[in-house]
């Protein structure tokens, strides 16, 4: 069974500290995992926060979507906004970013979380990551 999550949230700094409390909630929801439930918060954390960083915040309808969907062999997210995309430049550097870089440590540290990661514009104004987590077997009891 796929469970479905979408949410929008206004573009705020408030809005950043309820993301946290929602991604936890989330990440419990979609694996009994503790690893992978660290993983997909610190995931989900850090695209929030660039999509509030780096997204158009003066536009007056300026939102991050969320949407997740998972069960128990994936999870998978989307965060949309009205931004810029990662150039293509940098999304090649994130393979093989210094620890004392300025920026794209947090992009870095989502490409090694996440089983596959990609980044699309929607259309001329609207930015998307989706991720994949793949989520460990739930042990299965064996009849003998």
């Amino acid at each position: 069974m796929n469970e479905r999550v979408k949410i929008i949230f206004s573009c705020s700094a408030f809005s950043l500290a309820i993301a946290e409390e929602i991604f936890a909630i989330i990440a419990r929801a979609a694996t009994s995992n503790k690893q992978k439930q660290y993983h997909i918060r610190i995931v989900l954390s850090e695209l929030f926060s660039n999509a509030y960083l780096h997204g158009d915040k003066s536009a007056p309808d300026s939102a991050i979507e969320f949407e997740a969907c998972f069960n128990s062999e994936r999870f998978t997210a989307k965060i949309m906004n009205k931004g810029k995309r990662i150039a293509e430049n940098k999304d090649k550097r994130l393979e093989s970013i210094c620890p004392s870089a300025e920026s794209g440590r947090g992009l870095a540290i989502v490409r090694k979380l996440c089983d596959s990661v990609h980044y699309k514009m929607l259309d001329d104004e609207k930015f998307c990551v989706i991720i994949e987590i793949i989520l460990p077997e739930v042990n299965k009891a064996i009849n003998i």
